[in-house]
């Protein structure tokens, strides 16, 4: 945990030193660059949408399920907030809805646009993408070591899903971890399942190895 002294200890100083003070500890805990003290998460959503260049004319996808802030940050910039749905699961913004969202914005369809955004998930596992990217994604935003960023804290790192590569499906398979030859999503919650036994908190940080072994082609077999 991070401590800050507080106020009575550090008589004299000022507000700015204070938050300073909290914004180098904070850095050094996490590991990044640069730390930027709040006061508030809908400040936060505004400086975010500001480091990003959100203004008139774009459009910004937040979940129906929300604070009002969530939109109101996206409005004091001039752009317009465009509502998804969530998923009723985890009460989070719905992936299928998302993707769903940016088709029907955008009116526009080619393979790479398909391969950067991907196909609206069936709601089955068996015989469709293991969807790498948004599980990649998903694995940096949520862990909360190296190699990944950890800026969710409101999610459980056991609750993702490895985003399962053809190289870490082929080592896999290899070392037993996995039986299912399918390249599918049912084969990725199958080994995060397996990855469980050996770590039920964190089954992903044995990802990147998996991964470097198949993609350097190590022979330990």
């Amino acid at each position: 945990m991070i401590k800050i002294r507080a106020l009575e200890e550090i008589k004299g100083n000022s507000k700015e030193f204070i938050e300073k003070e909290f914004e180098n500890k904070l850095q050094n805990y996490i590991g990044c660059k640069h730390i930027i003290a709040v006061t508030s998460a809908t400040t936060g959503l505004e400086v975010a949408l500001r480091a990003l260049n959100i203004g008139a004319g774009d459009e910004v996808i937040v979940p129906a399920f929300t604070w009002i802030s969530t939109a109101n940050a996206a409005e004091m910039y001039g752009a317009k907030p465009v509502f998804v749905d969530i998923d009723l699961d985890t009460f989070s913004i719905d992936v299928r809805e998302i993707i769903k969202k940016i088709k029907e914005i955008s009116n526009y369809n080619s393979k790479g646009f398909e391969f950067l955004i991907g196909k609206i998930p069936p709601d089955k596992t068996k015989g469709v993408s293991p969807y790498k990217r948004w599980n990649m994604f998903l694995r940096w935003m949520v862990r909360d070591a190296k190699p990944d960023l950890g800026l969710w804290k409101g999610v459980e790192k056991n609750r993702l899903i490895i985003p399962l590569d053809t190289h870490t499906h082929k080592v896999s398979l290899n070392l037993g971890l996995l039986k299912r030859k399918t390249y599918d999503l049912q084969a990725a919650i199958e080994l995060t399942d397996k990855l469980k036994e050996f770590d039920s908190n964190d089954p992903l940080k044995y990802d990147f190895a998996l991964y470097r072994i198949g993609q350097l082609k190590i022979n330990i077999f």
